[in-house]
């Protein structure tokens, strides 16, 4: 699967969701490509937070279809697109004051975290450009996988993930250990 690929629809998704009047987060393993300019390894594909994806995601669905993507709602409530070996997966996230809810489990749970771990400003990436979590979302909650799932085991990649996480973040200056407990999840079972 040629990469650049993802990255042009990473600004497509970006755009279509600025037009609908909602924002589209990339998050996940390609976040230490975008942040380092290039893409660093070969993915399988790509998630995005969609900010109040429950009120957006009929129209998301109908913008993909029409495109010829392959479009399906998933148990969570989450929109699952496919289309030439791609495969985007978008999850629900509200935002209320300083803080975000990303309902990662439907509406069965919560991961929370600061709203300015959502970067504002577009990142560019091949010429393309799009949004993204910031290295300290994505850093906290690769160290912290039982967030999403509490049988998860780290993958060769997921270490990767977080020595490279780790040095973007060290060279902005930040310390670690202050980040770790700023993103915390919430279960309503």
């Amino acid at each position: 699967m040629n990469q650049t690929n993802y990255i042009e629809t990473f600004a497509l998704i970006d755009t279509i969701c600025t037009e609908m009047g909602t924002r589209a987060y990339l998050w996940g393993g390609w976040i230490p490509d975008v942040y380092s300019g290039d893409v660093l390894r070969q993915h399988d594909d790509a998630e995005h937070l969609v900010v109040d994806l429950y009120k957006y995601r009929s129209k998301l669905q109908n913008f993909f279809n029409d495109l010829h993507w392959e479009t399906k709602i998933v148990n969570n409530g989450d929109l699952v697109i496919k289309k030439d070996g791609m495969k985007f997966h978008f999850g629900h996230l509200e935002i209320a004051a300083d803080k975000t809810f990303w309902f990662h489990n439907g509406q069965k749970g919560q991961i929370i975290c600061p709203k300015d771990w959502l970067n504002e400003q577009a990142l560019q990436c091949k010429g393309k450009h799009f949004h993204a979590v910031t290295p300290e979302f994505q850093y906290v909650l690769s160290i912290h996988p039982e967030f999403m799932n509490p049988q998860w085991q780290l993958r060769e990649k997921d270490e990767t993930t977080i020595r490279i996480l780790t040095d973007l973040l060290l060279k902005k200056g930040v310390e670690l250990k202050s980040i770790e407990g700023m993103m915390s999840c919430q279960n309503n079972d």
